[in-house]
C-alpha cells in the first residue's frame, strides 16, 4: 500500500498518474493527487486536463469542483481544512514527505488505502522510516520505471556537457542538517568577482541559450541578474515571496523565449517544466544529492531546439557529487544513522578548457588536453629481501 514510483525528471510521472486515475474513475472510486506548491497544483491540473481526466482542485481560494472523482490538492490546504474521503492517493514530489508533519498526518489518517509517491529523488532521509501513529513505514518499496542513463539511451532525455570554471571558497561555512548553512553560504558566494565570472563564462560557453540560474538566496539571485543586465543581457529574477500575479508573467515570458536568463534560488528546482531550457548555471553550492539532481534535471528534458544540455558549475557541486546522469542510490532510507562516507572528488576538471570528465578518463574529451604527471623522486632504503 505504500510504494514510490521512481522516474527521472521528464520520465512521465504525471502520465502514470493520469493512467491510474482513469482506472480509478472507471471503477467509480475517488482519488487525490497531493502537491506541495501552488505552481505544482496548477501544473498537475493542466496536465490532467490535457489527458482528459475530470478533476477538481482544493487549493486555497482557487478551489473548484470539490466533488469530482479526482482531486488535485495542496498539502497546505488539506492540512488546514481536511480532505474528502478518497480510495487512493498519489503524492507528487514524494521525497519531501518525511520531513513534513502535514504529510505524516495525511499518511496516518489514510493508513487503510493505497498511497503511491512519485519522485525523481526517492532517497531522502526517513522515507522508509516507521513514524508514530503510522502502522508501518511511510513507504515500503521503490518501483523503478527507468533510470537516467536508460532514458538518455532511448532519446527521452538529453545528455549533458559540464564545465566547472570556478568554485567559491567555503572555508568556515557551517553544515546544518547535511547541507551548507544558508546565511554563511550567501556571504561566501555573493561577491562581485564570483558573479562576474558567472557572466563571463556564460558569454563564452552558453551565449544566447535559454538558461536557469540557481543562486544561494534572493539577494544573490538579484545581484546575478543585475550583473547580467549591466552586460546587456536580458535576465530576470523570481522568488517565492513575489505575488503570484507578478511572478507568473515572468515565468511565462521565459517559457515563450522572450528573454534568456531566469534566476532563482530554489523556486524552480522541483516540478518546473520548460523543455526549451538549454543550460543550467549552478551558483549555489550544495552537499544534497536530491537538491543537485532536481536542479540539473530542469535542462535534461528533450526539445527540438537542443541536442544536449549544458551545465556551468560555479559551486563545486559536480566535483563533490559527480555527474547528474550517474546511476543513483535507489534505496529507501530507514532513518537510522549510516557510517559517514569519505568525501572525495567524483570528477576531474580540465585545466585547459574547464570541461568536467569522470576521474578515470585521462585526456579531456572536449579539447584533448592531457596533464603530464610530475615524476616523483625515488627514495631508496637499504634492506634484505625475504620470502
Amino acid at each position: 500500500k505504500r510504494q514510490i514510483c521512481y522516474l527521472p525528471t521528464g520520465g512521465g510521472k504525471t502520465r502514470i498518474a493520469a493512467a491510474l486515475f482513469s482506472v480509478v474513475e472507471s471503477r467509480g472510486k475517488r482519488a487525490a493527487f497531493v502537491c506541495n506548491r501552488i505552481e505544482l497544483v496548477q501544473q498537475a491540473s493542466a496536465a490532467l486536463s490535457a489527458h482528459g481526466i475530470r478533476h477538481g482542485v482544493i487549493q486555497g481560494d482557487n478551489s473548484f469542483s470539490v466533488t469530482a472523482p479526482v482531486l488535485v490538492c495542496s498539502i497546505q490546504t488539506i492540512a488546514r481544512r481536511g480532505m474528502p474521503m478518497v480510495d487512493f492517493i498519489i503524492v507528487d514530489e514524494a521525497h519531501s514527505c518525511a520531513g513534513s508533519e502535514a504529510y505524516r498526518d495525511l499518511f496516518a489518517r489514510n493508513n487503510n488505502i493505497p498511497i503511491i509517491g512519485l519522485s525523481a529523488t526517492p532517497f531522502s532521509k526517513g522515507l522508509g522510516k516507521h513514524y508514530p501513529a503510522m502502522f508501518g513505514p511511510m513507504f515500503e518499496s521503490i518501483v523503478v520505471g527507468a533510470t537516467i542513463p536508460e532514458l538518455i539511451d532511448g532519446g527521452f532525455l538529453v545528455d549533458v556537457d559540464i564545465y566547472a570554471p570556478s568554485e567559491p571558497d567555503l572555508t568556515g561555512v557551517k553544515i546544518v542538517a547535511g547541507d551548507y548553512e544558508e546565511k554563511g553560504l550567501g556571504e561566501a558566494v555573493d561577491k562581485p568577482r564570483l558573479i562576474g565570472d558567472i557572466v563571463s563564462h556564460y558569454l563564452r560557453l552558453a551565449n544566447g541559450k535559454r538558461t536557469i540560474v540557481f543562486a544561494t538566496n534572493v539577494a544573490h539571485s538579484q545581484h546575478v541578474v543585475a550583473t547580467f543586465q549591466e552586460s546587456g543581457i536580458d535576465a530576470r529574477h523570481v522568488d517565492g515571496y513575489m505575488p503570484e500575479d507578478e511572478r507568473r508573467p515572468i515565468i511565462d515570458a521565459f517559457k515563450r523565449g522572450e528573454f534568456s536568463i531566469l534566476s532563482n534560488c530554489s523556486l524552480l528546482a522541483e516540478g518546473f517544466d520548460c523543455p526549451e531550457t538549454e543550460a543550467i548555471i549552478l551558483a549555489r553550492p550544495t552537499k544534497s544529492l536530491i537538491r543537485y539532481i532536481q536542479m540539473a534535471g530542469r535542462a535534461l528534458r528533450p526539445h527540438h531546439s537542443k541536442d544536449r544540455a549544458l551545465i556551468l558549475d560555479h559551486s563545486g557541486t559536480v566535483r563533490r557529487l559527480g555527474f547528474p546522469t550517474d546511476e543513483l542510490p535507489l534505496v529507501l532510507d530507514d532513518g537510522k544513522p549510516k557510517p559517514k562516507a569519505e568525501e572525495r572528488d567524483k570528477t576531474k576538471v580540465c585545466k585547459s578548457c574547464f570541461a568536467v570528465r569522470p576521474r578515470n578518463v585521462k585526456a579531456c574529451p572536449v579539447c584533448g588536453f592531457e596533464p603530464v604527471p610530475t615524476p616523483k623522486e625515488i627514495e631508496q632504503e637499504a634492506g634484505e629481501l625475504k620470502k
